[in-house]
């Protein structure tokens, strides 16, 4: 490894893979055993948390102490130390022996921190790996150079905000994506592919909306083959369209509200985009919108310990992999929390809270407001619109016409000048700053021109001005006066 594999690493940010410590943590058995637990990765030692480089000298006693640290978890942990640069680095390859502890207890990564497991959690590591999880497993018949969807890769770059520097090859390395023998792994093909359905038929998303409250009658079906970011949006825009919508205004701006919150539905969509068991075939993900409910169903039944009682306290990732790409992306919850998400948004829109069902598929159920209900509460919001719309025209054709026939007498009033003419007509709609009426009138603000014209039209009366204990003010602003305020009365 060389200092410019630091940098990009680095540049990717602390993440499922890498760790960064600015010395050597008291801790570092824990940090080993979470890496150890799951694929492998760096730690890189002399390196803020915001990624700042402050260095770490690596002497013969500390690599000691590190190899020693990790040959004292259960099993041995194989390290690599090494100095590079400024920086020393802890790698670690995957280890084969799954699960690894140390004396303080059994670790796991969970994006980018370390957390302790529960005796369920280790057991359902071992049930986990012991096969080849599906997404980590090599895409025998893909091939990266023909079947890499570039326009997927800088989607990717844009929203994950990595930079330039990066090489897409650099990313998909070090995401785990690609694997030592440089083929790419399912979880590659499901998000980066041109195809993925052509290499996993079974991976699709199934949107439909049936008539009443059972399957009998379609009336909308659409099946999402893209990779699994198209698919999110694509299922997402299919809820979006086929659900009802009202409206209500504040500070005469229309707030759209959908009968269920597009954001906590887009929150599911993800969740089981990440969650869903990939190696079940002849099993995709379906979102289906009764008159009565929208459920989201995906293949799989959910880890032990986690049940429908307590999810949202637990947080296990079935796949490490694309769960890691979705954390680096904006509109994705910090892991773990996105069912909480969900209940808050549903609480703040005062909708029934989803329920959760577990059939050997995970099934999130959200119920939907009667179609009646919906339909008043849309033409209110019609008609409030309407004659808010209305008022709002009507107070400002009334203000318009009012201050132009005032201008007019008061241009009529008394000599004035050409000028002052018309720095009285730039004034005669609304509030004017400086630079709109010297602009208007053609000559510079700085001018004494200006500055004596306007101070003529303000102590005659014909003009105000927003702050008239400073009339020198930057942000100083005029309009043409009433003849009710012009006299005084």
């Amino acid at each position: 490894m060389t200092f410019k594999d630091i940098e990009r690493l680095i540049a990717l940010g602390e993440g499922y893979g890498v760790e960064f410590k600015e010395s050597l943590p008291r801790d570092l058995a824990r940090d080993l055993v979470g890496f150890a637990n799951g694929n492998g990765g760096h730690i890189l030692l002399g390196v803020r948390d915001n990624g700042a480089v402050v260095g770490f000298s690596l002497d013969n006693r500390t690599r000691a102490q590190i190899e020693d640290v990790a040959r004292n978890c259960d099993p041995a942990i194989h390290v690599h130390v090494a100095q590079v640069g400024s920086v020393a680095v802890i790698s670690m390859s995957e280890q084969k022996q799954k699960p690894y502890s140390c004396s303080s207890g059994f670790f796991i990564r969970n994006g980018a921190a370390t957390q302790k497991m529960t005796r369920d959690e280790i057991l359902a590591l071992l049930e986990a790996h012991s096969a080849v999880a599906f997404e980590r497993r090599p895409a025998d018949d893909f091939k990266p150079a023909l079947d890499l969807d570039p326009e997927k890769i800088i989607r990717f770059r844009k929203e994950a905000n990595l930079p330039a520097t990066l090489s897409d090859r650099e990313i998909l390395v070090n995401l785990g994506l690609i694997t030592s023998r440089k083929k790419a792994t399912n979880a590659c093909v499901l998000f980066f592919g041109k195809d993925p359905h052509r290499f996993h038929p079974s991976h699709f998303i199934n949107c439909a909306v049936f008539k009443g409250t059972d399957r009998t009658e379609v009336i909308d079906r659409k099946d999402f083959t893209g990779g699994l970011l198209d698919n999110l949006d694509d299922a997402w825009a299919f809820l979006k369209k086929h659900l009802s919508v009202r409206y209500e205004f504040k500070e005469l701006q229309r707030i759209e509200k959908y009968e269920i919150p597009l954001e906590a539905l887009r929150e599911a969509l993800i969740n089981a985009i990440i969650h869903r068991d990939y190696s079940i075939q002849g099993a995709n993900i379906s979102v289906h919108v009764f008159d009565d409910r929208v459920e989201i169903v995906s293949p799989g039944s959910f880890l032990r310990p986690i049940t429908p009682k307590n999810i949202g306290g637990l947080s296990l990732r079935r796949n490490e992999l694309i769960a890691d790409a979705f954390a680096r992306l904006p509109y994705v919850e910090k892991m773990g929390t996105g069912i909480e998400k969900i209940r808050r948004l549903c609480r703040d829109a005062m909708v029934s809270m989803p329920t959760f069902l577990d059939t050997g598929f995970v099934s999130i159920v959200f119920r939907r407001q009667r179609v009646k209900e919906t339909a008043q509460a849309t033409a209110q919001a019609t008609a409030q619109e309407t004659a808010q719309e209305t008022a709002k025209a009507t107070a400002k054709a009334t203000a318009k016409a009012t201050a132009k026939e005032t201008a007019k007498e008061q241009t009529g009033s008394q000599e004035l000048t050409s000028m002052q003419r018309k720095i009285l007509e730039a004034c005669s709609n609304d509030w004017a700053t400086a630079a709109e009426i010297a602009a208007h009138i053609g000559v510079a603000l700085t001018s004494g021109q200006f500055r004596d014209n306007v101070e003529h039209l303000v102590k005659g009366g014909y003009v105000d001005h927003l702050f008239p204990a400073s009339p020198r003010d930057r942000r100083q602003k005029y309009r043409i006066a009433t003849k009710h305020e012009k006299n005084g009365s």
